[in-house]
């Protein structure tokens, strides 16, 4: 109940940071000062020293990636949004790539390390994949004659 709550916590955050910081760029807002904000979240997590920012970025793709499959349908489902099947790829990928990352900073079992990565190269090619499916999707729905 306590991950829970704060997984909800959390979300509504994220939410309200992802809301000002579109507020902010669209009012003009430096890019740099952006990011000045983003900076205050690894301090405020302690994650500013060490393996500790791998660590906050490999939650954070994994969250990402948690909350990507939410918007995804049932995976039973006939048809899939390929477009959220990729983002969900990557997200992965990226927590992978990272994990292994924080195991070669920590010095880490090797051989576990390589698997990651190798999962994570996996993962990443997939997504990679799966949005050149998309491109040809929008190719063929752009020809003339084509439904929509």
């Amino acid at each position: 109940m306590r991950l829970r709550m704060c997984q909800a916590l959390l979300g509504a955050a994220e939410a309200q940071a992802l809301q000002a910081e579109g507020d902010a760029l669209a009012e003009g807002i430096a890019p740099e000062a952006v990011q000045a904000a983003h900076t205050v979240a690894f301090v405020e997590a302690g994650a500013t020293e060490g393996p500790a920012p791998l660590m906050f970025l490999q939650a954070r793709a994994m969250s990402l990636f948690a909350a990507i499959n939410q918007l995804e349908p049932d995976p039973r489902a006939i048809v899939s949004d390929p477009v959220l099947a990729a983002a969900a790829e990557a997200a992965a990928g990226l927590a992978g790539l990272l994990h292994f990352r924080y195991e070669a900073a920590t010095g880490g079992n090797e051989a576990e390390a390589e698997k990651r990565l190798a999962e994570a190269g996996r993962l990443l090619q997939q997504a990679a994949d799966q949005i050149s499916d998309v491109f040809e999707m929008a190719a063929r729905l752009r020809r003339p004659g084509s439904p929509n």
